[in-house]
C-alpha cells in the first residue's frame, strides 16, 4: 500500500498494525513543466521584478493557519502578500487582512504561476504529511518557509530552500 507521508504511514502503523509490512511511503508525482519562467510568470501577472513577493497557496480553513501566516507577513516591511486558494475563511480573512491579495480558487496552470512568479512561498500549516505546494515550489527554484510538520523536517535536511519554523 503506497502512502504519501512518514507521518500517514506512521499513523496507520499505530492503528492498523498489521498493515505494516504492506505500506511502503512514496511521494505522489508533480509535473511543474507547464509553469512558466519567474520572468515569465510575473510579466503575466504584472508584477514588477522590484516587488517581493510572498505566497500563500492554501485552502483556507483553519487547519491551514492562513491568518497566522499573514500575521507573520505583515511584519515583513516591503512583502506583498497573496493568497491563492478559496475556502470558508475567505471573507473573514479578506477583512482581517486587507493589505493581502486574494485570488479566490484558481486552476493549477494559474496557481504555477503565482508560484513561479513569488519570491518566497509561506505554509503555516502545522497538520501536512508531504505538501504538494512546498514540493512544487521548491522544484520551481521558489524558497519555502513553512512549519515543521509531517515529512518536511526530513526534507530540509536535504533541501537548503527550505526554512523551517519550529512550533
Amino acid at each position: 500500500m503506497r502512502v504519501t507521508s512518514c507521518e500517514l504511514a506512521g499513523a496507520l502503523r499505530l492503528a492498523v498494525p498489521e498493515l505494516s509490512p504492506a505500506l511502503r511511503v512514496e511521494a505522489s508525482p508533480i509535473d511543474v513543466a507547464c509553469a512558466p519562467s519567474r520572468s515569465s510568470a510575473r510579466a503575466a501577472l504584472g508584477i514588477p521584478e522590484s516587488r517581493v513577493l510572498a505566497l500563500i497557496v492554501a485552502r483556507l480553513v483553519p487547519e491551514k493557519r492562513v491568518a497566522l501566516g499573514l500575521q507573520a507577513l505583515a511584519l515583513v516591511n516591503g512583502m506583498s502578500a497573496v493568497v491563492v486558494g478559496d475556502g470558508p475563511e475567505l471573507a473573514s480573512l479578506q477583512a482581517r487582512f486587507p493589505h493581502a491579495h486574494f485570488t479566490g480558487y484558481l486552476p493549477r496552470t494559474e496557481a504555477l504561476r503565482w508560484i513561479a512568479a513569488a519570491d518566497v512561498l509561506l505554509s503555516a500549516s502545522a497538520h501536512e504529511g508531504a505538501p504538494s505546494v512546498v514540493r512544487e515550489a521548491r522544484a520551481l527554484g521558489v524558497p519555502v518557509v513553512a512549519v515543521a510538520a509531517g515529512d518536511l523536517a526530513d526534507w530540509a535536511t536535504r533541501d537548503p530552500g527550505l526554512l523551517l519554523v519550529h512550533r
